[in-house]
């Protein structure tokens, strides 16, 4: 099986200015324990990266965090993967850069449409897999982007 990033190594030199191509280096691990007590599946994952002080526990089918969880977020208990809590770190980053323009977004789709270089690499990313004959990057309906922090 051919992983996405072994698809697209011909196109990081066509990528805008300080993108690269990264592999994620991903561990597979055997199951410890398939099944809970009471015969039902276990949906928690847990995610973890560098410069994480702790990892997170999610419970997969409600996207939050679960009371054990040695990290969370805050009393909603979103994980910090969610797209809020990116849009917050996003504006934590725009206001330590004194991009004023940025912390005024009113959504998390205003952000991503005034980032340029990222509107960009996605359209070379999306033109390459097509050259490639890999088909077209599935588009998702933009409701789920609208929302504000």
């Amino acid at each position: 099986m051919i992983s996405v990033s072994q698809r697209v190594e011909g196109v990081t030199s066509l990528l805008p200015m300080f993108y690269c191509m990264m592999s994620p280096h991903i561990s597979l691990v055997p199951s410890v324990a398939t099944n809970s007590a009471d015969g039902g599946q276990f949906t928690y994952g847990i995610n973890w990266s560098t410069g994480d002080n702790s990892l997170e526990v999610v419970d997969g089918l409600g996207g939050k965090t679960i009371e054990e969880s040695p990290f969370k977020s805050g009393s909603a208990c979103a994980s910090r993967l969610c797209k809020a809590a990116m849009l917050h770190r996003f504006k934590l980053v725009a206001k330590e850069a004194k991009r004023q323009e940025l912390l005024e977004t009113s959504s998390y789709s205003e952000a991503k449409k005034m980032a340029k270089a990222y509107q960009e690499a996605k359209n070379v990313l999306r033109e390459y897999l097509l050259q490639q004959g890999f088909g077209a990057w599935p588009v998702k309906v933009s409701v789920s982007d609208d929302f504000n922090v």
